[in-house]
């Protein structure tokens, strides 16, 4: 058995009881967990990975390997570098047609410096 998978398996069963015991008090949330799908889950999950009791105590915590929920900050722009990054993102669009892809992803990644708030610059890039 890969013992990367068992690792991650044993920490999502970890996962899965914090949940319980976190959200005890809530009837609702408690009751989905602890009836037939949580139970046959996790039951199937240790018994495709051989993972036990043991291995789940010991297995990192899995919401910290997604990173701190982060809250983008919306940066403030002049019209002056609104227009800056829009021009480059224009440039990025016309190299992508001229087929200088290299280019194209240079400008586009000028206007993200510039303007990170723009999703449609991220999405070209």
């Amino acid at each position: 058995m890969d013992k990367r998978k068992q690792e991650a398996v044993a920490s999502f069963v970890k996962f899965l009881e914090q949940e319980m015991r976190t959200n005890k008090n809530d009837e609702t949330v408690t009751e989905s967990l602890e009836v037939n799908p949580y139970k046959v889950v996790k039951q199937c999950l240790e018994t495709v990975y051989n993972v036990s009791e043991d291995t789940v105590a010991t297995a990192p915590d899995l919401l910290p390997l997604f990173g701190a929920k982060e809250t983008p900050t919306k940066v403030s722009l002049s019209p002056e570098q609104e227009k800056q990054a829009e021009d480059l993102k224009n440039l990025g669009n016309q190299a992508m047609k001229e087929e200088k892809f290299s280019e194209a992803v240079d400008k586009y990644t000028q206007a993200i410096q510039i303007n990170s708030n723009n999703p449609v610059y991220l999405c070209n890039r």
